[in-house]
């Protein structure tokens, strides 16, 4: 099971990289603000992506009963630090709400992308 997580981090900086930039890149054609938001909404889903990995990886080494609350506080943990980055955020009338939810939901999808990769790869290796 520990094999899963073994997830190259060469190709996903490179995947987030080119996703990242080139988000901002298209959002620049529309608005200097949307570009900024969609940035700072990829760099918050890109460090959501790697908390979510690292609390994985780490309860793959606890026993059943420590991983389990481990995995729960860590997702609840990251669920509030979201919440409240993206409440201050727009409470404070930093950023339009639209553009860093476009930039969390494309680092989601690279993020999904790259799992979806290295798992076929990894299973095509053991075929």
């Amino acid at each position: 099971m520990a094999d899963f997580f073994k997830i190259s981090l060469r190709s996903f900086a490179w995947v987030h990289v080119a996703a990242g930039i080139g988000g901002t890149l298209a959002a620049l054609f529309v608005k200097n603000s949307v570009a900024i938001g969609f940035a700072v909404g990829y760099i918050i889903g890109v460090v959501n992506a790697l908390w979510l990995f690292r609390a994985a990886v780490k309860s793959v080494k606890l026993d059943t009963v420590k991983a389990s609350r481990h995995v729960a506080v860590h997702y609840y943990l990251r669920f509030y630090a979201m919440a409240a980055v993206f409440s201050a955020l727009i409470y404070f009338r930093l950023l339009s709400p639209w553009a860093p939810v476009i930039g969390l939901s494309a680092a989601m999808l690279a993020t999904a992308g790259v799992l979806i990769y290295s798992s076929l790869t990894a299973l095509r290796r053991r075929i």
